[in-house]
């Protein structure tokens, strides 16, 4: 076992998922004991800054250069050998200390900034349980007791080809948003004839078989075309904000994936019927009260949720302009 120790400095590669991924091991623990996909590396501090290093090897172009190194039919792996075969860039370490500090205190930064958005995030959470106690415990005894989601959301499909006046979007955990590179596979359709979903502003969307990853919300976007793979619903009868962090906190997706169809588990999906039949209860009063709770939240959120993605830009950047 004692190839297997790592004591707190030390930089571990990770053999695969993705390969060549490297951190550092925290102060938390004396020692660590390292499974059989990772490799520990010890930086020689005299030739070498931790952080330069950390923001070296994890940047694009370099993890670029560790997969082309990458060895396997399905799961792609790299060895030690080939990771001591790298070449790496390095500055002096006066310069590489200035350079390290200064990625120190970006990474601060991000860690503040998730930090603040974990912790609110938790908190809603926490609202919602309150809000949900009563449903919480229906589900649990398997009572009928509560209002079908069917009182609250009506169902309607909408489909029209692609045109000019309505712009594509998609769908993640993180919301309805302009479709990019990243998502576009308009490529691979043949059919110019093909129809899209419409969702309207306002109104909720998610995805069947990607329920069981968060994909449901409220389309805060604008009104837009969609895969037809996607569902969407009128919201009635409840404020749009309670409604939202019902459906998308994880004590009703863990109860709604109860629903789930399906032998092959990437396809298993809960039909818009059943999620539609699911019962909740809830307080009236003190959900009017939470109201204002959850809108605040929700500015906050998005306010670091901006803040965040910006630092993430200066990072990007930096990482272009010092690294060669």
């Amino acid at each position: 076992m004692q190839s297997c120790i790592a004591y707190p400095g030390d930089v571990i590669f990770a053999k695969m998922m993705p390969a060549g991924r490297a951190c550092f091991l925290p102060i938390t623990y004396d020692m660590y004991l390292l499974g059989s996909d990772a490799i520990r590396c010890k930086l020689d501090p005299v030739k070498c800054d931790l952080m330069f290093f950390l923001e070296n090897v994890n940047r694009a172009s370099y993890r670029n250069g560790i997969s082309s190194k990458t060895a396997g039919s399905t799961r792609k792996r790299i060895g030690l050998p080939e990771l001591k075969n790298l070449g790496l860039w390095v500055a002096d370490l006066s310069e590489q200390k200035k350079i390290g500090k200064l990625f120190s205190c970006v990474e601060a930064k991000i860690n503040s900034l998730q930090h603040k958005i974990s912790t609110l995030k938790k908190y809603k959470d926490g609202l919602v349980q309150l809000l949900l106690k009563d449903t919480i415990n229906n589900w649990l005894n398997g009572s009928l007791q509560g209002v079908k989601l069917s009182h609250y959301l009506t169902q309607y499909k909408r489909m029209t080809p692609k045109n000019a006046e309505l712009s594509l979007a998609t769908l993640s955990k993180d919301g309805v948003s302009d479709k990019t590179e990243k998502y576009d596979r308009e490529f691979l359709v043949k059919d110019e004839n093909k129809k899209y979903r419409i969702v309207e502003l306002g109104d909720l969307i998610y995805n069947p078989a990607n329920l069981k990853f968060n994909v449901i919300c409220i389309n805060h976007l604008r009104t837009c075309l969609v895969s037809p793979i996607y569902e969407t619903f009128k919201i009635l009868n409840i404020d749009p904000i309670i409604l939202e962090e019902i459906v998308t906190s994880q004590s009703f997706i863990k109860y709604a994936l109860k629903f789930e169809e399906g032998t092959v588990y990437e396809r298993r999906s809960v039909s818009p019927n059943d999620l539609l039949n699911i019962r909740i209860k809830i307080d009236k009063d003190i959900a009017q009260k939470m109201i204002p709770v959850f809108k605040k939240t929700n500015n906050l959120i998005k306010l670091y949720d901006n803040k965040l993605k910006k630092i993430s830009s200066i990072k990007r950047y930096l990482l272009s302009a010092l690294f060669i």
